[in-house]
């Protein structure tokens, strides 16, 4: 594996990812998708149901677990060598959105509401699902504002650098040496 690219690997990793994905939805759907639900016919229950849902915890703790990891090996290779790249503090930097990632997911868990809701007909009423459900969807949500108001930010550089360099020629021209 030492002369494989890093693009290749994860060229390969992709492509069987999204074919053992495509295998799966594609029993799900097509192999007794419309069997009748035991407890209640009203309600189908699809033979891969099972295998669908294990193949997409297995996806997201893979997901969760990748990342983890990288954010640590990064954090730990950075040592004090990588305080500032391009006079950016990428480690405090790193520290921060990590940091602040934690927070935002402390704080809307803790704010999440626990009220019961209504599911198929039936109460769902476990404390702990409900308010890690709106604590992902609250998180999500704020952090698809906190991306759009980076990327305004972000396109309003030249209006703001144009601004600047008139300023700073207005000076000159007030001040000259």
């Amino acid at each position: 594996m030492g002369n494989r690219s890093t693009e290749r690997i994860s060229r390969s990793v992709f492509y069987l990812v999204l074919a053992v994905a495509a295998v799966v939805c594609g029993l799900f759907y097509m192999v007794e998708y419309d069997r009748p639900f035991e407890s209640d016919p009203t309600f189908t229950a699809p033979m891969f149901t099972d295998v669908l849902i294990g193949f997409m915890l297995l996806l997201t703790t893979a997901a969760v677990g990748f990342t983890v990891w990288m954010v640590v090996r990064a954090m730990r290779l950075a040592g004090n060598e990588g305080k500032t790249v391009n006079n950016i503090p990428a480690r405090a930097l790193s520290w921060t959105v990590a940091a602040v990632t934690a927070l935002l997911l402390g704080v809307t868990y803790l704010t999440g509401s626990d009220n019961r809701i209504v599911a198929n007909g039936e109460e769902y009423t476990s404390v702990q699902w409900l308010k890690i459900a709106d604590m992902f969807v609250y998180s999500g949500l704020t952090l698809i504002v906190l991306a759009v108001g980076a990327m305004i930010f972000g396109l309003t550089r030249y209006y703001r650098k144009g601004r600047t360099s008139a300023k700073a020629a207005t000076s000159d021209k007030q001040n000259p040496s």
